[in-house]
């Protein structure tokens, strides 16, 4: 089913930034909710978890990101963002 939405140009645009920018949040939320090696292995992918070290969601959701800001900051702000964007 296709959505007859004026603005699907846009939504198609943010929608397919790459890099997502909160890519790290699905991948940490799949991790909570899946602990599975595989799921560990998609957040070590991303690069904010070291390979050997223990996968702490607290501290990894605390961590300051690479915009200067808390990551769960920074995720938040992205999705506020976007929804922003696209309801303009």
């Amino acid at each position: 089913m296709r959505l007859d939405v004026s603005n699907q140009p846009q939504i198609a645009a943010e929608l397919g930034v790459t890099p997502w920018p909160i890519d790290e949040l699905r991948h940490v939320r799949n991790f909570i909710a899946h602990k599975s090696k595989r799921s560990a292995l998609a957040v070590r992918a991303t690069g904010i978890v070291g390979a050997s070290a223990n996968i702490d969601v607290l501290e990894t959701a605390l961590q300051y990101g690479n915009a200067g800001a808390k990551r769960y900051i920074e995720w938040i702000n992205f999705s506020k963002g976007a929804a922003a964007r696209l309801v303009a």
